[in-house]
């Protein structure tokens, strides 16, 4: 797992954050299990810039993903498939940007959460 981070306040919900590190957490690794033919590392950064928290994850996939349609890989999926809603929730209550890219088999989420007060 490759981490880089800066130093900051969050002035957000603390409990929330974790919540969406959790869940970007989870899907990576789940994600990354699968992956076979290549290095199975996680990348994650975490910064501030002009008042906001930036949140950017990368991971390897198995194959490519269709971002536009993001649903659960589990078999009962009526009690999975929440991760990616709960975080749209908590970025939109922050007046924040979520978005999700999937290139050459790499799965890539970036977060951004207004951290002004």
């Amino acid at each position: 797992m490759d981490i880089s981070y800066a130093v900051f306040c969050l002035k957000k919900s603390r409990n929330e954050f974790a919540r969406i590190l959790g869940i970007l957490f989870d899907n990576a690794i789940e994600a990354t299990d699968k992956v076979t033919d290549r290095a199975k590392i996680v990348q994650l950064y975490i910064a501030t810039q002009n008042g906001y928290v930036i949140i950017n994850i990368k991971n390897p996939t198995e194959h490519n993903v269709d971002t536009e349609n993001l649903n659960t890989t589990k078999n009962d999926s009526n009690l999975h498939g929440f991760g990616i809603l709960s975080i749209k929730s908590i970025v939109a209550k922050y007046h924040g940007n979520v978005a999700f890219k999937c290139e050459n088999n790499e799965f890539q989420t970036t977060i951004l959460i207004d951290n002004n007060d």
